[in-house]
């Protein structure tokens, strides 16, 4: 592709760097440098400036908030820069596309694009960059709740950043994981701490984040003017970087705080300008976030049709979220496996050529004055294709050395036979020669045993030290031979052999010239074994590591799984809870509990046996477990024939409803049973509690609560669903 001239590569890299350096202060400048930048490369055909520029675009629209159009052009970006052989800016791709797909709550999909993008920057030894993913890992443990995970990644990163001036980052993250955690005088400092370093940097974004957070501890300890204060000034930062998605954030902070302060008219207030922000930028995890928030809010006030609208739009901006994920995580799983093939084969040929050009410039020191010996060399030492070696190697001989046959012979250890790969004969190709290692009329045997050069100009020569006779393995006798060992360390490797029908055709020059070629030939046959050995092992460690990582997972999976149903067991329960019930808290959602028992399950197992009894318990377990379908909920074996359930961000409204499609789907299923007297049916009985975090004492009270409600179910008749404080 020809340049355009006029346009002055300089501009463009000034464009690049202006569109970086204001990445953490003016979003919509960063924005407008880094198009300008792509518009110039294309008109300029700068191809891999083109790429960077596109790269910061895509990010530009994820720190904007518009996640459609910044995948869509990180994927294009990913896709085209993997043909130019730049790891940093490939490792650079993941990693954004990492992050876009964190402020999606896609979590998974995240997690493996920042470990290809860690493989990649570690390769590179990009310590930097290590750094920014590192803890960018850490943001998905600490939105997940693995508080100690969090920190071992956010301290890691720290420890690679060191002194650098972006470093508020970490310090800022470490902070939020300690005010999770309520350790709120430590979390204040550090957030001070973050703050001083952000602004001596003159880091906008990572200012206003520091505010935010301590606009939260402060409103948890009361000061709401400080609160008020801290946000406002937040707020103030994101407008002017631009960063929509962040100040939607920060409403519900607002709102948080005068809900806190009875004060429901701004809650609302609040609530809406960040609804309109979310809509405006299409963020679906946004509204998410929000519409909880209204269900709150309008259920402290009493009105609960509005309540149970936003409910409905949360349960409905839930199921597209699900289906983005599954779209997604398709098209995330093409991307990672390219990411993976990309790198493999790169490095691959990193580690080959670097073996390879070591070698190469060894020999060319000692055959400098062979200029073209050393042209030969580069292109051999730059191939790992074996037919274009051979033919360059014969295409150059040919061109300085008059001959009739050229071949190259390769060593067979398990037919014990130099096989000849490569034979031109008067520029015809033959194929299918070989000569057995115990004949004792071969040059090419005696060279390969001998590691010996060997140059014979006429027949009349006595080469009865050599040979027992002097007779051709294949073809007409020639005149004049050379032979050449092709070896490399301990290891023989074959012969390589010029041959003419001219005697006295060749000098001790040729030998040499050949004995070099040799040389080089036996490097690139030992790189190319090499290579295939690394290949080899790469899928060796690939497929153990894969089947490491399925041993884990089915390990992982045991020990929370209730043997007999496939359910949760009461232990993953309990861990279950604890961070659910913690969740809803941080998030202000309502959480439903339920516990579902058997009706006359002794009865059951006395009259059809305990075999029956478990047959039923795995049939009922697969019906609940069908009526119960979010990745968010649990469905364990409490015990016995009693199972529960968890129902995240799930008010009594909705408890009910699942409730009521078990009963459903209990009374039109058939478990068999030869019919007992008035009993042709097994039936269940459903205790509920739920509410809001607050409303409990611990995750325990909640249990308790619904426990006791299904108490009430079993003595007042069962096969019915009872709810605490109320009656069904």
């Amino acid at each position: 592709m020809v340049k355009n001239k006029t346009v002055s590569e300089r501009d463009i890299f000034e464009h690049i760097r202006q569109a970086e350096s204001l990445e953490r202060t003016s979003v919509k400048d960063m924005m407008e440098h880094a198009q300008e930048a792509y518009q110039l490369s294309l008109k300029g055909s700068y191809h891999r400036l083109m790429l960077h520029s596109q790269y910061l675009i895509g990010k530009a629209h994820m720190r904007l908030g518009n996640m459609e159009e910044a995948n869509q052009i990180l994927l294009e970006s990913f896709k085209l820069v993997k043909s130019t052989g730049d790891l940093s800016l490939e490792a650079e791709i993941l990693n954004t596309l990492g992050t876009s797909h964190v402020y999606l709550r896609f979590y998974d999909l995240s997690f493996a694009y920042y470990q290809q993008a860690l493989i990649t920057a570690r390769n590179i030894e990009d310590r930097i960059l290590i750094a920014k993913i590192l803890n960018n890992i850490g943001e998905i443990y600490n939105e997940l709740g693995d508080f100690n995970q969090a920190l071992k990644y956010y301290q890691e990163s720290l420890g690679n950043f060191g002194d650098h001036k972006l470093r508020a980052t970490q310090i800022v993250n470490i902070a939020t994981v300690y005010l999770k955690q309520n350790e709120l005088d430590h979390a204040f400092e550090m957030l001070l701490e973050g703050r001083r370093i952000a602004e001596e940097n003159n880091d906008l974004m990572m200012k206003s984040v520091s505010l935010k957070h301590l606009s939260s501890i402060s409103r948890v300890r009361g000061n709401y003017a400080d609160a008020t204060d801290y946000l406002d000034r937040s707020i103030a930062i994101y407008r002017e970087t631009n960063e929509m998605y962040h100040i939607a954030e920060a409403y519900l902070e607002f709102f948080n705080i005068h809900m806190d302060k009875k004060e429901y008219d701004l809650a609302l207030k609040a609530l809406q300008d960040s609804l309109a922000i979310a809509q405006e930028i299409s963020s679906l995890p946004l509204q998410a976030n929000i519409y909880p928030a209204f269900v709150r809010l309008f259920e402290q006030t009493g009105s609960h049709e509005k309540a149970l609208d936003y409910a409905k739009r949360k349960f409905a901006v839930d199921e597209e979220i699900e289906e983005n994920a599954r779209k997604l995580n398709l098209r995330g799983l093409q991307v990672q496996l390219e990411a993976m093939t990309s790198f493999q084969e790169k490095e691959t040929y990193r580690l080959l050529n670097d073996q390879l050009e070591r070698k190469a410039s060894e020999l060319t020191a000692a055959y400098h004055s062979l200029e073209f010996i050393s042209e030969i060399g580069r292109q051999l030492t730059s191939s790992t294709d074996l037919e274009f070696i051979y033919q360059l190697i014969y295409n150059e001989i040919r061109s300085m050395i008059n001959m009739n046959v050229f071949n190259i012979g390769i060593y067979n250890a398990e037919s014990q036979t130099i096989d000849y790969r490569f034979i031109m004969e008067d520029n015809e190709r033959i194929t299918g020669r070989s000569v057995l290692l115990s004949s004792t009329t071969s040059f090419a045997v005696w060279s390969f045993k001998n590691r010996k050069s060997l140059l014979v100009n006429s027949r009349q020569e006595d080469t009865s030290h050599i040979v027992s006779e002097i007779r051709s393995s294949y073809g007409q006798m020639m005149e004049a031979i050379m032979f050449a060992p092709l070896y490399w360390e301990d290891k023989t490797l074959g012969v390589i052999s010029v041959q003419s029908c001219t005697p006295n055709v060749f000098s001790t020059q040729s030998l040499k010239t050949l004995e070099t070629l040799a040389s080089y030939l036996s490097i690139s046959l030992i790189n190319i074994n090499q290579a295939m050995e690394l290949k080899e092992e790469i899928n060796k460690r690939m497929k153990a590591q894969m089947k490491l990582h399925e041993l884990n997972i089915e390990l992982t999976n045991l020990s929370k799984q209730d043997p007999m149903t496939g359910l949760a067991n009461r232990r993953h329960f309990d861990e279950y809870l604890t961070l659910i019930f913690e969740n809803a808290r941080r998030s202000g959602v309502p959480i439903s509990m339920m516990m579902v028992d058997v009706d006359h399950f002794k009865q059951i197992n006395d009259y059809y046996g305990h075999l029956t009894g478990d047959e039923i318990v795995r049939h009922f377990a697969k019906i609940i477990q069908s009526c119960v379908s979010r990745s968010t909920d649990l469905v364990a074996r409490f015990g016995g024939d009693e199972f529960a359930i968890i129902l995240n961000d799930t008010n009594l409204y909705g408890a009910k409803l699942i409730a009521q499609k078990i009963r459903q789907a209990i009374s039109d299923s058939d478990v068999g049973l030869i019919p007992r007297k008035n009993q042709s049916k097994v039936t269940l009985s459903i205790g509920i509690s739920s509410g809001y975090t607050g409303q409990f004492s611990s995750s325990l009270e909640l249990v308790k609560k619904a426990d006791d409600a299904l108490y009430r179910a079993k003595n007042t008749g069962r096969d019915k669903v009872c709810v605490d404080n109320e009656y069904e």
